[in-house]
């Protein structure tokens, strides 16, 4: 009788906590915005700050990899991007426009499509010089 009744209020207990977690606000949504549409124009590598990067490349399970421009942590990221064709540099919304040309990861860059903003970010498409 005592196991039935722990087990019915940790129930009880957990169903309230659920419903409490789900009033909550997504507060990923703004990274999900940006991860779809990413994604979704065929854009699968990127570069941004070290916070951004590593959420956006957890929360699409490795789909859109996005390496830290300001902290060296993970090589197999910065390879996956500094080896790629394209890729897009992701900011805040509210950053100053980058320059159309840019060299990075050792080699030089430029715009292949203008700014885009996405709700908090904007990203721009870089394609790689020959």
């Amino acid at each position: 009788f005592f196991t039935a009744g722990v087990l019915g209020l940790t129930l009880v207990l957990s169903a309230y906590h659920q419903n409490q977690i789900f009033r909550e606000p997504d507060q990923l949504a703004e990274y999900r915005k940006l991860a779809d549409e990413l994604l979704q124009k065929g854009y699968n590598r990127g570069a941004s700050g070290y916070g951004d990067s590593y959420v956006l490349t957890a929360l699409t399970n490795e789909k859109l990899i996005v390496t830290p421009l300001d902290y060296k942590a993970y090589p197999k990221y910065e390879n996956a991007v500094a080896e790629a064709e394209t890729w897009v540099l992701i900011q805040p919304a509210q950053a100053p426009v980058p320059p159309e040309n840019v060299r990075v990861f050792n080699r030089a860059y430029t715009w292949c499509a203008p700014p885009q903003k996405v709700g908090y970010f904007q990203y721009v498409p870089y394609r790689r010089l020959q």
